[in-house]
């Protein structure tokens, strides 16, 4: 059983990466709903206030009814924004788990060739196909001994497109950002047709009470739903800029562990022979190491041989 200790240990931290990533979204999601319960809370006491002052509410039971009805909400917006909070969840925690797969399969992908010796399937690597494919091709060419010149000629070709620091692309940004705008945006639309009924019912039952009796009515109806609509908008804003922020922090860690596997097989490939891929202690990538490292281990052994 302690064979397979660290990588039982390193399917943990995997998957904990992904938990993580979507519990992160879930929580801005959670700050959302409540700033905007809270802002609601606000403006319902507000309007309680200005009730009591101009003389329209004279008795507890009727603040007491203006509570019921502006949250009487029927049960299906609760079953929905539940619903909300665990497409939130799920697809993060799908999205980043996807991204994880990669590394996996490379080192799969490795595991396979130094068995086999043959070119395995690399259309499922994403990020790693073409780094994978040319890795194969010079390791090949050692174990062949096709000669130096064929060798440096990979390499020069390897040269152009390996990447020499940590670095996202601007396909893969717009993929973490269009990912966590999806993701921010399924959830205020849900949470916006739920403070939409709220509010709606606030507004209706505010202006049932002020049209007739109250001078300054229409200004604070005016007051009440742009402070609302302006307050919402804000938490939505500042929701979606933390979703997309949490999404590119997310894709700087893949690019750091993706750039140091790179760079670790790239010196294997040079010829470094000995040279095994290191990652940093709390990296989630650090499940594909045993598997990769006996790879390494493996296709040494055959060109030493």
């Amino acid at each position: 059983m302690d064979v397979f200790a660290p990588q039982n240990k390193g399917m943990q931290r995997f998957h904990n990466a992904s938990l993580a990533f979507a519990l992160t979204l879930v929580g801005w999601g959670v700050s959302a709903f409540f700033a905007m319960s809270y802002t609601v809370y606000i403006i319902i006491k507000l309007s309680l206030s200005f009730f009591t002052a101009n003389g329209l509410v004279n008795h507890p039971e009727v603040a007491e009814a203006f509570y019921f009805q502006v949250f009487a909400v029927e049960g299906i917006f609760f079953f929905m924004l539940v619903l909300g909070f665990l497409g939130v969840g799920t697809m993060a925690f799908i999205f980043s788990n996807s991204q994880f797969n990669y590394f996996k399969r490379l080192g799969d992908a490795l595991s396979e060739y130094a068995e086999t010796h043959t070119m395995p399937n690399l259309k499922n690597l994403g990020p790693f196909g073409r780094h994978a494919a040319i890795f194969i091709e010079v390791v090949t060419l050692r174990m062949d001994r096709k000669g130096d010149e064929a060798i440096q000629s990979k390499l020069t070709e390897a040269a152009k497109f390996w990447p020499t620091r940590p670095h996202i692309s601007w396909t893969d940004q717009a993929q973490f950002a269009a990912v966590a705008t999806l993701i921010a945006g399924f959830f205020s639309m849900l949470s916006l047709i739920f403070f939409w009924k709220i509010t709606d019912r606030m507004v209706d039952l505010s202006g049932q009470l002020i049209r007739y009796k109250a001078v300054t009515g229409p200004l604070f109806f005016n007051a009440q739903t742009d402070i609302i609509t302006f307050v919402m908008w804000t938490i939505f804003a500042i929701m979606n800029l933390a979703f997309a922020v949490t999404g590119f922090r997310f894709g700087r860690r893949i690019s750091q562990a993706s750039y140091a596997v790179l760079r670790d097989l790239r010196r294997f490939m040079q010829g470094n022979l000995d040279h095994r891929v290191v990652l940093r202690g709390d990296d989630p990538a650090q499940v594909i190491l045993p598997q990769v490292n006996e790879a390494l281990d493996r296709l040494a052994a055959q060109i030493k041989s």
